[in-house]
């Protein structure tokens, strides 16, 4: 399971395109909705300010479009090596692999 949260802080601008000292910040723990899309950008799921954020490893999977990926073949770890092995490539829950999860705050 995967638990995420987070927190921004940015500066405020002027009318003239010059930051100011003043700062605007907040979280997804007291200030923001956050909507959760999938990969082709469509909402799956609001969760309101406090509201948890946490994901199964399939369920972020299936969101990146890669559902499955656990228990399939990971063709980019190569073929298996080992004598007596098929050379098939070992499945992602073996080999792992890498997931980015990408958080845009847009004012939406």
């Amino acid at each position: 399971v995967v638990d995420l949260g987070y927190f921004f802080d940015i500066p405020l601008y002027r009318p003239s395109g010059t930051a100011g000292f003043e700062r605007y910040f907040g979280s997804s723990r007291n200030d923001l909705t956050t909507i959760v899309r999938d990969k082709a950008g469509a909402v799956v799921e609001e969760v309101p300010p406090g509201g948890r954020l946490r994901f199964t490893v399939p369920r972020l999977l299936e969101l990146a479009g890669h559902e499955g990926l656990l228990d399939r073949p990971h063709e980019a770890a190569g073929s298996n090596k080992r004598p007596g092995s098929s050379g098939e490539p070992p499945i992602g829950r073996i080999s792992g692999f890498e997931l980015l999860v990408s958080i845009r705050c847009d004012g939406e």
